[in-house]
């Protein structure tokens, strides 16, 4: 994820989490878990993941940072197991057809 995409995502994550205050600390702990998130929803879906232009796993990943920041991690995957199995297929979907694709 590129610095701009990575900084959007950050205010995002802010505003959702009602932080108001500015502070170096507070920021490089949500970068991280902006970048574990990331890396969780890649390797669950098996794909690389457009974060802009893809609401759906934008959307999961800023739950998931919601759920590390609250420390409840855990609890994430039973809240979200619907949402999560829906985003699987559609991503598989998506994948098999971009492979249709490329060898027609």
């Amino acid at each position: 994820m590129d610095e701009i995409v990575k900084s959007s995502i950050l205010v995002e994550l802010k505003d959702n989490l009602d932080i108001t205050w500015d502070d170096e600390s507070t920021n490089r702990k949500l970068e991280k878990h902006i970048i574990r998130s990331e890396a969780y929803l890649q390797e669950l879906s098996g794909t690389s993941l457009d974060f802009v232009m893809n609401i759906r796993a934008r959307d999961l990943l800023l739950e998931r940072c919601r759920y590390l920041y609250n420390n409840v991690a855990d609890e994430f995957e039973p809240n979200f197991e619907t949402e999560l199995g829906r985003f699987i297929l559609n991503e598989a979907v998506r994948k098999a057809s971009e492979s249709n694709e490329t060898t027609s």
